[in-house]
């Protein structure tokens, strides 16, 4: 399975930096949930690898030398503002495929 949450050289903002927050994965480790194309940084917090917590970031930079090349830092330097609720990632199993796809917007 490929990487699920991407950091490029065209992230924003400038270095780039991403927040990745309360998101749930099945399936896959957490050392395969990141990739990074000349990002710097990721804040991943409240992240759910196979229904329990995972710290992403340090699963990625755990194995970045021999498999990824550089590590990135933990703290994207901003804040998402455009949502101030965000689902517990406990939640995502029931609320995904109830709200999401095609004839789920009303």
């Amino acid at each position: 399975m490929p990487p699920l949450i991407g950091e490029g050289p065209r992230s924003t903002p400038s270095p780039p930096a991403t927040p990745a927050e309360n998101n749930a994965f099945d399936g896959i480790a957490a050392d395969k949930v990141l990739s990074v194309f000349n990002g710097t940084a990721i804040t991943a917090k409240g992240n759910l690898v196979d229904g329990g917590p995972a710290d992403v970031v340090a699963a990625y930079n755990a194995g970045c030398n021999a498999a990824h090349g550089t590590a990135v830092g933990p703290d994207a330097g901003w804040t998402p503002a455009l949502f101030t609720r965000v689902q517990p990632p406990q939640a995502l199993r029931a609320l995904v495929p109830a709200r999401a796809g095609a004839g789920s917007l009303r």
